[in-house]
């Protein structure tokens, strides 16, 4: 009795209201944890405090109740494990989905069993389930203190911004708290997870198998969509709105994609919940039943059905983040989850899509993401279309998803397609080579296996692939690499790649760019690349953009770059501009020129 009274003082801490006063003081002592019950077999204690983590957990036992009333769900899971002779330990568990604006919201609490000996899984009645979950690796901050919107949202901001740094996306969010009312408010220990995929973190690349995996057979249901009241929706409703996506309106476009993502309508955001809803069961984070994720599924087509019917073009560009500019997929919004989680809806949106680069590169986006949760299945989506450019399309989007962990077996299935299978192969290979660059968040395990490919085109896609994701932090390097390229058009296609992103101000070390161009000999190549690298440069380093502009040959595009350089800087302090261009030693007939703004 004596320990079951201790959970029970345990269970209702982490039930405090959490809009609580945000007051909490600082304590005198640093932070440390109290340990009032026994972790789960294998679970690592709390922390580091204050400070966003990497860390690991094993598979693990819990109880869950979806129950609404915080006290209601205490009650459910107390009852449970009193009337099962469970022992006590902590943490208990609360699963948190996105709510209003940026605020988090519990959607169900859990209490973890010490190990996946005791009890069994299974329903105990009509509001408790006992679930095996899968081990996973979060992304930790661990606090001292209360349960309260600002301490919440103070964890979930540093969390975003380490996944932000790492280029990686959350799968959901769930709260732990380790005591209880007995320990003072100071000292009560609570850690935010953002939840991860066991593979998110990993650090290389993993071209190892070269073994392609049998494609299962998958049946995708082709229907309308149909509202609520049962009124069919036309296709052509659909088809209306991505023929209206012409040129001039993609500005427009991209200035309100991030805003359909968070904002939108009543039924953008009930899509939003209800994708989140399925989220929690569907990718493994508390173990839903067959039942459960098939209600949430439900319910997520029945609110897609009534968004498409009120609002097309809202919802699509909500469920897809669809749109294209200069060449390259715009994502945006929750596509990922809602592929991962529903890809058969996905694929019945994409069939009313009219034909066309529209629907081409919607067909790669959905290829792409549900091979990343679904390789085979995804596989053998694509081998099934009949029309070649969607086939081609769907093939790059599962090839380039592969490539991310097993770049050899990725690239040994293009060989093994029949001549005219893909119509984009070489884009396709350059692709997967620099997808797999990107999931292993460095070039070196790709570069090495380039090296070792004999001369030819495969080999310029992938000098080509690697220096694509070279060219954001290795511009030098990347510039080498795609110089080299035997191939003339490819070699033309890599460099302009690298150029756009020295336009953009990629490049942004005055003394790396100096360097760099100072090793260059003289010639049209340096030239062209001192004006592309002081102008963006120009904005925070004026004085090293001038000092690079100084070493253009070319007369007239040297003047032309100065003058840029000028205009900038003069926008920030003109009276510095001006102040260096009469002191420096310039030729008259130029500083009139720069100094005529």
């Amino acid at each position: 009795m004596k320990k079951r009274c201790r959970l029970l003082i345990l269970v209702l801490a982490c039930l405090a209201a959490s809009n609580a006063p945000a007051q909490t003081p600082t304590p005198s002592q640093p932070p440390a944890y109290v340990d009032e019950a026994p972790l789960p077999k294998g679970w690592p204690k709390p922390g580091p405090y204050d400070q966003v983590t990497e860390k690991s957990y094993p598979s693990y036992r819990a109880a869950f109740t979806t129950e609404n009333r915080e006290n209601g769900a205490f009650r459910t899971l107390f009852s449970h494990i009193q009337k099962n002779a469970i022992p006590m330990t902590a943490p208990v568990e609360i699963s948190m989905a996105e709510g209003d604006g940026q605020n988090l919201r519990q959607t169900s609490l859990a209490f973890l069993y010490q190990d996946t000996a005791v009890g069994k899984t299974g329903a105990d009645g009509a509001k408790v389930e006992v679930r095996d979950v899968p081990a996973m690796k979060t992304l930790s901050y661990t606090w001292q203190g209360d349960r309260n919107e600002a301490n919440i949202a103070k964890a979930k901001s540093a969390l975003e911004a380490a996944l932000k740094d790492r280029k990686i996306e959350a799968k959901g969010f769930r709260l732990l708290g380790y005591n209880g009312p007995g320990i003072p408010e100071l000292k009560r220990t609570w850690e935010l997870h953002a939840l991860l995929s066991t593979s998110t973190l990993a650090t290389s690349p993993v071209p190892i198998s070269a073994t392609a995996p049998q494609a299962a057979t998958v049946v995708v249901e082709k229907s309308d969509l149909q509202p609520a009241a049962g009124e069919k929706v036309e296709s052509s409703e659909v088809r209306q709105v991505f023929s209206e996506l012409r040129w001039p309106y993609l500005p427009d476009l991209l200035r309100e994609l991030p805003h359909i993502g968070e904002g939108g309508t009543s039924e953008t955001r009930e899509i939003r919940r209800a994708v989140s809803n399925l989220v929690t069961l569907k990718e493994g984070f508390f173990g839903g039943s067959i039942q459960q994720i098939q209600e949430k599924k439900a319910a997520l087509k029945a609110a897609v059905e009534r968004g498409i019917k009120k609002d097309p073009s809202r919802v699509l560009h909500t469920l897809f983040g669809f749109g294209y500019y200069n060449n390259q997929t715009f994502k945006g919004g929750r596509h990922e989850r809602f592929v991962h989680i529903y890809p058969e809806l996905a694929v019945t949106l994409l069939d009313q899509v009219p034909q066309g680069f529209y629907r081409q590169s919607l067909a790669t986006l959905i290829a792409s993401e549900w091979a990343d949760s679904e390789l085979k299945a995804a596989l053998a989506w694509a081998n099934q279309q009949t029309d070649s450019e969607i086939k081609s399309a769907t093939l790059m989007g599962v090839i380039s998803s592969w490539a991310k962990t097993d770049l050899k077996a990725a690239l040994a299935h293009v060989q093994s397609l029949p001549p005219g299978v893909l119509l984009y192969r070489d884009n396709t290979i350059s692709e997967a080579w620099w997808k797999n660059c990107e999931a292993a968040r460095g070039y070196q395990g790709a570069l090495a296996m380039m090296r070792s490919l004999p001369e030819g085109r495969d080999k310029d896609l992938a000098a080509e692939g690697i220096s694509a994701f070279m060219s954001q932090n290795h511009q030098q390097t990347a510039w080498d690499l795609a110089s080299g390229i035997a191939d003339s058009g490819l070699r033309g296609r890599a460099e302009q790649r690298v150029l756009i992103s020295l336009r953009f101000g990629s490049l942004n070390d005055p003394d790396a760019a100096s360097q760099w161009m100072q090793s260059l000999p003289e010639g049209d190549t340096k030239d062209m690349l001192s004006e592309i690298i002081s102008g963006p440069m120009a904005k925070n380093h004026p004085q090293a953009a001038f000092d690079i502009t100084a070493g253009i040959g070319d007369s007239n595009r040297r003047t032309k770059a100065q003058k840029n350089v000028v205009e900038q800087w003069s926008k920030k302090d003109p009276a510095a501009a001006t102040q260096w261009i009469n002191s420096s030693a310039l030729p008259q007939e130029v500083k009139t020129q720069l100094l005529q703004r």
